[in-house]
């Protein structure tokens, strides 16, 4: 997606700007992109402002597949977020957002932990692995990183990744020697990291562990907001998986990206928003997910009528 950039001047009007930041029309038609789409599960969106009953437009969804390796070419880094702070507020405060909801997930799983005395209490047993090997802990942690992503990958994702990062020396081959080694890193780390954070309890434990893996994919809780992010270069469509023709569809964009840097293949991405216009949602199917129907409810009852008032009260866009 191209950032816009307002610079404020007496030639730009409120409705300049109402213009650009909010569409007149969704798109019509669903066209698959012959280079790449992706797919992104509603279950693991989050709408900022969603709690206020203000719909900003777009979503954030870990999670979003790849569906081609030529995604990789129409993406490019992301230097700046002002563009996209100026249409749907903080980037990386919303992008931290998908990842922090899953908290109130792990409370529910283990009375009184959070993420970060979960993740805290795996990179400690990561530290204790790596001094009685005689390691660096880095190493070890790593192992526990990749070995999670890998365990977390459908048989698609190691169909892909194998043959998109065929002789890439970052993304080594999964083999089945690979599986086999990283089931037992899941079984050690189940069985021996969290025996003293909640003894008796060492299943709710892991199933926190997972939870939280799930959101930050590493054990060091790395944020989107301290690693690179990207832009894509033209449309990219993003369907709801769930999606099977054409009566259950609800097709949107990705633009900015956290592509995970474990499983390659997916990527936390913000939704709804294109060439500078936000609400981008169509399809007979999105009125079957709550929060993206509220999100087009919101556009057709407060965005348009206001982007219609204005219209009426600015005939001429260059008064």
């Amino acid at each position: 997606f191209a950032i816009i950039i307002c610079i404020f001047s007496p030639s730009i009007t409120f409705k300049d700007l109402i213009d650009a930041l909010y569409p007149t029309t969704l798109p019509e038609t669903v066209i698959f992109s012959e280079s790449c789409f992706t797919t992104f599960d509603y279950s693991k969106c989050y709408f900022p402002f969603e709690d206020r009953d203000y719909y900003a437009g777009v979503g954030v969804c870990r999670d979003v597949s790849f569906q081609g390796p030529e995604c990789y070419s129409l993406f490019q880094e992301l230097n700046s977020t002002d563009g996209l702070d100026g249409l749907i507020g903080n980037t990386c405060g919303s992008l931290q957002s998908a990842f922090t909801a899953v908290e109130s997930q792990v409370t529910e799983t283990l009375v009184g932990a959070n993420c970060s005395v979960v993740l805290g209490t795996a990179r400690q047993f990561a530290n204790e692995q790596a001094l009685i090997e005689n390691i660096d802990p880095a190493i070890v942690e790593d192992i526990i990183n990749r070995c999670y992503g890998i365990n977390s990958m459908t048989a698609e994702d190691i169909e892909k990744f194998n043959e998109w990062f065929t002789g890439d020396p970052r993304f080594p081959e999964i083999t089945n020697e690979t599986l086999s080694f990283c089931e037992d890193v899941r079984d050690l780390v189940k069985t021996d990291a969290f025996s003293e954070l909640a003894p008796g309890f060492e299943d709710d434990a892991f199933e926190a562990f997972k939870m939280c893996m799930d959101a930050y994919g590493s054990i060091a809780m790395e944020s989107p907001c301290d690693t690179q992010l990207f832009s894509t270069t033209e449309e990219v469509f993003a369907y709801e998986k769930e999606f099977t023709g054409e009566d259950d569809y609800c097709v949107s964009f990705i633009s900015a990206c956290y592509i995970d840097p474990y499983n390659p293949t997916r990527a936390t991405c913000i939704i709804g928003e294109s060439d500078e216009s936000l609400y981008q949602f169509q399809g007979p199917g999105c009125k079957s997910y709550p929060q993206i129907n509220n999100t087009m409810k919101f556009y057709e009852d407060v965005v348009l009528p206001a982007k219609l008032s204005i219209t009426r009260f600015f005939p001429n866009k260059d008064m």
